[in-house]
């Protein structure tokens, strides 16, 4: 959910029903309006936020307040879900190309090692083996085809990743590390990025990681 001002977005179609406006390249469609109802319509953005291709604006105007939803035509626009699993994997990908700057080729293996026992435990699937874990590495969440992996595995995945980095490396290196890896997100799509950083930002294991990434 974001709070945004005319200023920031371009309005293509004010008119009804067929209201449109056009934030960071993807497009949103007039869910509803509220006057000057500014904790109703924050209220009601919020309740959207779990449901698939939910990802909305908040329009600010004069004593007036309006909820945008994305239009799911939008280019490069993602369920949630996808979205979960595109962030998740990718920081994971990120993180591990940054351990190169610290760790040299035996502790990284171990480094692996480690993280593939750890989402084995925590059930997570496609991540029974050492060359899983590898695949998993190299792969292109936004062509390639995804683990099956739901929100939990997520969290389960987001715990692991910070709870080794800070055995592994420290807690001021491993944030360092993070706040690496967090920037990488914007080479998803502008849909699954904001998508995900929204989840990252309310979920319980995502919050080990968005404090981070606050006033970016």
């Amino acid at each position: 959910m974001f709070l945004l001002t005319l200023q920031d977005v371009e309005v293509i179609n004010f008119g009804k029903p067929s209201a449109t406006l056009s934030y960071r390249n993807n497009r949103y469609r007039l869910a509803k309006f509220f006057g000057d109802q500014k904790q109703a319509a924050l209220a009601f953005a919020r309740g959207l936020i779990d449901q698939p291709q939910a990802l909305c604006v908040v329009l600010e105007e004069t004593e007036k307040y309006s909820v945008w939803s994305i239009d799911p035509s939008s280019s490069g626009a993602v369920s949630l879900e996808q979205a979960i699993i595109q962030g998740g994997l990718l920081l994971m990908q990120q993180v591990n190309r940054q351990l190169d700057q610290y760790l040299n080729a035996k502790r990284l293996g171990n480094w692996q090692q480690e993280l593939q026992k750890a989402l084995q435990k925590g059930r997570l699937p496609q991540t029974g083996s050492p060359e899983a874990i590898a695949q998993l590495l190299q792969i292109n969440s936004q062509t390639d085809s995804l683990p099956t992996w739901d929100d939990s595995h997520v969290q389960t995945l987001l715990a692991e990743l910070h709870r080794l980095l800070c055995n592994y490396l420290g807690k001021a290196k491993a944030e360092v590390v993070i706040d690496q890896a967090l920037s990488g997100l914007g080479s998803l799509s502008s849909s699954a990025a904001e998508q995900f950083q929204q989840w990252l930002s309310t979920t319980p294991k995502g919050k080990l990681w968005q404090h981070n990434n606050e006033g970016k």
